[in-house]
């Protein structure tokens, strides 16, 4: 079980008020269908990450990670009464679940295939069960209970080795507000460049059509495990920071906000030694 946050947004319309004020195209988001989104500073800085559900016309849910709470109510519950919705944070009614491995699906779903589509999902009973299919995929399940899975229970800590080995930034960890969005994945997987304007696009547009980002997300595999915080050097200067970092069988996989540049650039190290840079 995940330490989440979620809200849930009621009104008349409220994927349109969502449209409007996150950076995906919600208009015509349909039950059993999930679309990740996110909330910006008007200088494109990411604020909060956040998963959007529509239940049905008058009732969505969001999710995302507990450091998306604060921007999300301050936020979008402040403005949300002026397009008729309401946002109220049900966190503590929901627990998710991460449901791993070659197998998840089968594990929740003995009732009911789970579609194939990334972000695609079913109701089983009480619980919202998504399928992911980035990275190692899985399944998470957002449950108002305890559900029982047909698989061996782990530790958050083990669930976070496999998101750092399959190169998934982590909100609150690897993007932060200090980011924008174009720096980050997430402009290829949380944005809609042909829906109407929405706080920060003027930014992410102009980054995206005339500029390039500063900074960049980048995966990075090395030898020895090395600390979060570490610095990342090439061969006259420090050119990033690691922020997620996780041993495996495979090796020692990591995360980190490097220079722009520095993805294509030879010597780079940390602590000493060799680091392999990949974009994400």
């Amino acid at each position: 079980m995940a330490q989440h946050f979620v809200a849930r947004v009621t009104g008349e319309k409220p994927l349109a008020f969502l449209d409007a004020t996150l950076t995906q195209d919600l208009g015509e988001l349909a039950r059993g269908e999930a679309r990740l989104a996110c909330l910006l500073d008007d200088k494109g800085h990411v604020l909060a990450e956040l998963r959007v559900i529509a239940l049905d016309e008058q009732t969505v849910l969001l999710d995302g990670e507990i450091g998306a709470s604060e921007a999300t109510m301050s936020w979008l519950a402040r403005v949300a009464p002026l397009s008729g919705c309401e946002v109220q944070d049900v966190s503590d009614e929901w627990h998710v679940f991460a449901v791993r491995g070659p197998r998840a699906r089968a594990a929740v779903s003995s009732n009911g295939e789970i579609p194939e589509r990334n972000l695609s999902w079913i109701a089983i009973g009480e619980s919202i069960a998504i399928h992911l299919a980035r990275g190692s995929g899985g399944v998470d399940v957002l449950s108002k209970d305890t559900p029982q899975f047909s698989c061996d229970e782990v530790s958050p800590s083990d669930i976070d080795v496999l998101r750092i080995a399959d190169g998934l930034p982590r909100f609150g960890v690897d993007v932060t507000k200090d980011l924008i969005l174009n720096e980050t994945p997430l402009i290829d997987t949380a944005v809609s460049f042909t829906k109407g304007c929405y706080p920060g696009q003027e930014t992410v547009a102009k980054i995206r059509n005339l500029g390039k980002p500063r900074r960049a997300v980048a995966g990075f595999q090395t030898d020895e495990l090395v600390p979060r915080g570490a610095a990342l050097s090439d061969d006259t200067k420090e050119i990033g920071t690691v922020t997620s970092i996780a041993a495996t069988p495979d090796g020692v996989f990591g995360i980190a906000v490097v220079r722009a540049e520095a993805l294509d650039a030879a010597g780079v190290t940390v602590s000493g030694q060799a680091v392999r840079l990949r974009r994400l």
